[in-house]
């Protein structure tokens, strides 16, 4: 696949990474080894599917060291080598405080991890509870991790590496918005889920805010399904729930999830 077929994606950045991935994905095939990526965001990853069915010869999966985790690392090898068992590339670090006076925050721990000098591409989601942080971390920069992380925000810390069964990630707590639509087109679900006008809601498109499935988005008249997820900039990310029956005045009854 030549670079200038990645015109398709419209944000530069993710552009770039795509080439860095073709070239990953070209070396593995060639030399019969596994390649993994950096973790990746959901606007990078969202691409997979779509670019690398286009590679010959090539295997790849995508984790992120939990069914939840929104960033994920790409897994590529050869199609030969696809029955051969593959160890994880992903390590998870429980990271407690030793204070029980000090609650620390997402921002604490990532923030205090990259202070050892790492790159935000290194880790994968960060999970807070009280006094804990689960971190889904490359596991080539595991070890260093635990060897050098032992205070954040003036709390002491203990890391340990744990399993993916002892992770429990809660379901996202949605705010629910119920109605009716005139179609599932974009533009529509939109308008409703943000309650703003369906003018409103084409012009966010043309001003480039809206992403749908994580992808920039420039079509109103795209039909949503269940699942899908909608981002729109500076006003958050919803998640089409349900749709329902047609009403007589064949409307659509949909239910919509916007993130809390």
């Amino acid at each position: 696949m030549k670079d200038n077929e990645l015109n398709f994606i419209t944000d530069e950045h993710v552009r770039n990474i795509w080439k860095k991935i073709l070239d990953q994905a070209d070396r593995a095939v060639k030399q019969y080894q596994t390649t993994n990526t950096s973790f990746l965001t959901p606007a990078e990853w969202s691409y997979s599917s779509e670019i690398l069915r286009l590679v010959p010869n090539l295997h790849w999966t995508l984790d992120g060291g939990h069914e939840q985790t929104e960033r994920k690392r790409l897994s590529m090898r050869h199609e030969d080598l696809a029955g051969v068992p593959q160890e994880s590339c992903i390590d998870i670090l429980s990271i407690r405080s030793t204070s029980k006076f000090r609650s620390l925050t997402h921002r604490d721990y990532l923030g205090s991890i990259l202070s050892l000098g790492l790159k935000r591409e290194k880790l994968g989601d960060v999970i807070v509870y009280d006094h804990e942080a689960v971190v889904f971390v490359a596991r080539e920069v595991s070890e260093f991790i635990r060897l050098h992380l032992n205070k954040i925000a003036s709390c002491s810390v203990e890391v340990s590496q744990i399993r993916p069964d002892n992770v429990l990630i809660e379901e996202p707590e949605y705010k629910l918005v119920k109605g009716t639509v005139a179609s599932l087109r974009a533009d529509s679900v939109i308008a409703l889920a943000y309650a703003v006008s369906r003018a409103n809601a084409q012009a966010m498109f043309k001003q480039d805010k809206v992403k749908i499935n994580w992808k920039q988005n420039s079509k109103t008249n795209d039909e949503l399904k269940i699942n899908d997820t909608i981002s729109v900039s500076g006003k958050g990310r919803a998640v089409v729930l349900d749709i329902g029956r047609v009403t007589k005045s064949n409307r659509r009854h949909i239910t919509i999830g916007r993130k809390s």
